[in-house]
């Protein structure tokens, strides 16, 4: 028997989109087919990792990941729910982290979706996305910021959404916005200004998500 949903479903965080992914879209319906069967191997490999029994749900973006952290605090399941990341189950909730001036000493080994607000600046090769709160180490208080390349957002194959608002919000006269990022903060130094600053590195637009609105707070 299977046991209650909020404990039977683990959602399956993959890090990269197997090519089969881009074929189904691509192709027609006799082709989709033969992706299906590329998708049930990638599953198997993977799927000897997870503790639970029951289901698995997968999610190849931050995008989906956040949209289903917000269905399930909904319904009332949030705090039953878990994400498996490279054969790790993680809680919903701990897999969130708010950046809020805390250490960076105190947060986890392993990455984690961090959020918050920040601002998104226009550069001549890219976006500058810098948060508006720090993290701190020894005491001082750290800014935090990524990069977005314009060939990274060239060679990502699913533009759409996320790549809209970022041209959109950067153009604005107050280019805030609420961004969430998968990844684990690094602290860096500029030798020449003894400067640290924390980065986050991004090769990947699934890994982030951005808003022109709190979502947390909308729904």
């Amino acid at each position: 028997m299977k046991t209650y949903l909020g404990l039977s479903i683990v959602d399956l965080f993959l890090l990269s989109r197997p090519p089969s992914y881009y074929e189904s879209q691509r192709s027609d319906k006799n082709k989709a087919l033969t992706s299906i069967e590329k998708n049930k191997n990638i599953i198997k490999n993977i799927s000897y990792y997870l503790k639970k029994i029951g289901e698995t749900s997968k999610v190849y973006s931050v995008r989906s990941i956040v949209s289903r952290y917000l269905r399930y605090h909904r319904d009332g399941t949030l705090n039953n729910r878990k994400i498996n990341v490279s054969g790790k189950d993680i809680s919903y909730r701990s897999f969130f982290i708010k950046i809020r001036e805390q250490a960076i000493t105190n947060l986890p080994e392993d990455p984690a979706i961090y959020y918050g607000w920040a601002y998104i600046d226009k550069y001549d090769k890219g976006y500058r996305v810098k948060f508006k709160k720090t993290f701190t180490y020894k005491n001082e208080k750290i800014k935090i910021s990524f990069f977005i390349r314009d060939n990274l957002i060239e060679k990502y194959e699913i533009k759409r959404l996320i790549t809209k608002r970022i041209k959109k919000i950067s153009s604005l006269s107050k280019p805030t916005a609420f961004v969430f990022i998968y990844g684990k903060p690094k602290i860096k130094t500029i030798k020449e200004k003894n400067k640290k600053f924390i980065n986050f590195e991004m090769n990947n637009l699934d890994y982030m998500d951005i808003d022109a609105n709190h979502p947390l707070l909308r729904k």
